[in-house]
């Protein structure tokens, strides 16, 4: 982000991220700072929770990375650049449909019971509700081989 802060000194700059946790400012107030630092320029987008199961731009960039970035060697921003536009082409003409949006969202739930989530988040292993381990129960030797 100072790269970015350093290429464009002049101008607001808007960034739009996910809601992974390097993106949130955290107790340290790092990203506040860091915007401070550069006069307040920084405006801060987030996605909404679950925007990658419905935003289709990743299920374009999913087909680009398995097909163009991760079987080629690039020695160039400008070979890179004819690669990614070489397959955006032949994707128009060739391959391009509508993708399907498979994800259904979550039910409404307002009040009370109903505003739990509807899958129980999984307890931390040795916390305690966690699932205690089945203990194993050893098979005789005679047992296991059919005798």
């Amino acid at each position: 982000m100072e790269a970015v802060a350093a290429h464009w000194p002049e101008v607001d700059v808007h960034v739009v991220w996910d809601n992974l946790n390097t993106h949130l400012d955290g107790p340290d107030k790092r990203w506040t700072k860091f915007n401070e630092r550069h006069g307040n320029r920084f405006h801060f987008h987030y996605t909404p929770i679950h925007a990658s199961w419905v935003n289709q731009v990743e299920n374009f960039f999913s087909i680009l990375d398995r097909r163009v970035w991760r079987y080629f060697v690039h020695r160039s921003k400008k070979e890179l650049a004819a690669k990614v536009l070489g397959f955006i082409g032949h994707w128009n003409e060739n391959e391009r449909h509508p993708f399907n949006w498979k994800f259904q969202g979550y039910p409404t739930r307002t009040t009370g019971s109903e505003a739990r989530p509807s899958r129980p988040r999984k307890a931390k292993r040795g916390s305690k509700n966690a699932p205690r381990p089945r203990p194993r129960t050893r098979v005789p030797a005679r047992q296991a081989a059919g005798a």
